[in-house]
């Protein structure tokens, strides 16, 4: 499971704000483990992004934590290089290794 965004479909100021918070995200993961499992799935894997809302709206997906509270495990985490660019551009209150940090979450089933 890779980058899936709720309530937007492009990356403009025409994204509707009032989707975010609202539990359709960890709806929309709830359902996807139901399937995977019923479906014989031996594990689902998803992206983690780093905490931080502006990062999460940015990239799609749901924090590292989330996973984690949801059964996942961490497999493995990198620096998004890419990610790193933009948030040290931004000079936000963040340590750009762990604003740009990607986590590979993997449930086994």
């Amino acid at each position: 499971m890779f980058c899936y965004h709720v309530g937007q479909t492009d990356d403009s100021p025409a994204r509707d704000p009032s989707y975010f918070g609202k539990g359709i995200g960890l709806t929309l993961l709830s359902e996807t483990l139901q399937w995977a499992e019923s479906a014989g799935f031996e594990a689902v894997v998803a992206k983690g992004c780093p905490g931080y809302r502006a990062i999460i709206e940015f990239m799609g997906g749901m924090p590292t934590s989330v996973y984690r509270e949801k059964g996942f495990r961490v497999a493995a985490s990198y620096i998004d290089r890419e990610l790193r660019e933009v948030v040290a551009g931004l000079g936000g209150d963040w340590d750009p290794d762990q604003a740009s940090e990607v986590s590979v979450c993997v449930r086994h089933l």
